[in-house]
C-alpha cells in the first residue's frame, strides 16, 4: 500500500496520499511522520458510506475520500488530499490541449470533406461534359455518335444509354425516311414523264394547241 501511495503522491497536484482506520490512526501516509498519529478530521468517518470529495477550509486544500469496508463494516478511509490551484491549472492545461487537438482534428476533416468534394466535383463534371457532347453532335446530325460512359453503373450511365438509344432510333426514322422519299420518286417518276409528254405533245404538234394556249 506504500508503494502505491507513493505513486499517487508523484502527480503533481497531490499533497498527501494516506489510509486512516476506524479511530483516526493513520495508518498509511505519504509523509512518513503521520504514520500512527491521529488525524484531524475524523468526526464523520463513522458516516462516509460512499466516496466523495470536499474541501478542507482551513487548508484549502481538496480532500478525496473513499471508505475503506470489510464485511460490511466501515474499517477506515482512503484519502488523497490536492492543491486546488494545481488542479485548476493542470485541468486548463488539459483542456486548451484537448481544444488544440480538436482544433487540428477540425482543420483535417475540412481539409478531407473539401478534397472528398473535389474529387466527387470532378467525377461528375467530366462524364457531364461527355453527355453535352453528345446532345450536340446529335443535334448536328451525327446520329451514330455514340458516347463512350454508357458504361457507367450510376444515373449518368443510364442517361447515357437512353441518349445512345434515342440516337439510334433517330437514325432509322431518318434511314426510313429516306426509303419513303425514295419509293415515292420512283413511283411518280413514271406518271410525270408521261404528263410531261402529253404536254409537250399538246403544244408542240396538236392543231388545236392554239386553243389551249393562253392568248
Amino acid at each position: 500500500p506504500l508503494n502505491y501511495v507513493q505513486t499517487l503522491k508523484k502527480d503533481p497536484w497531490v499533497i498527501f496520499a494516506a489510509c486512516v482506520d476506524s479511530h483516526g490512526r493513520v495508518q498509511v501516509h505519504s509523509d512518513p511522520q503521520w504514520i500512527g498519529k491521529t488525524w484531524d478530521h475524523t468526526e464523520d468517518l463513522s458516516t462516509i458510506q460512499v466516496s466523495g470529495a470536499g474541501r478542507d477550509f482551513h487548508s484549502g486544500q481538496i480532500h478525496l475520500y473513499a471508505p475503506v469496508t470489510f464485511v460490511d463494516t466501515t474499517v477506515g478511509m482512503a484519502l488523497i488530499g490536492g492543491d486546488p490551484q494545481v488542479l485548476d491549472r493542470i485541468s486548463q492545461t488539459r483542456l486548451l490541449a484537448t481544444l488544440s487537438q480538436l482544433k487540428r482534428v477540425g482543420v483535417a476533416t475540412f481539409f478531407l470533406a473539401a478534397l472528398v468534394g473535389l474529387m466527387l466535383a470532378f467525377s461528375f463534371s467530366r462524364p457531364i461534359g461527355k453527355l453535352v457532347e453528345a446532345s450536340r453532335a446529335i443535334g448536328s446530325g451525327r446520329l451514330d455518335f455514340v458516347t463512350p460512359i454508357a458504361q457507367r453503373g450510376d444515373e449518368l450511365g443510364v442517361l447515357a444509354r437512353e441518349m445512345n438509344q434515342m440516337a439510334k432510333q433517330l437514325k432509322e426514322l431518318d434511314e426510313t425516311k429516306d426509303e419513303l422519299l425514295a419509293q415515292v420518286t420512283h413511283d411518280l417518276r413514271s406518271p410525270m414523264a408521261a404528263i410531261y409528254m402529253y404536254a409537250e405533245h399538246m403544244l408542240t404538234i396538236d392543231k388545236n394547241r392554239e386553243k389551249i394556249l393562253p392568248q
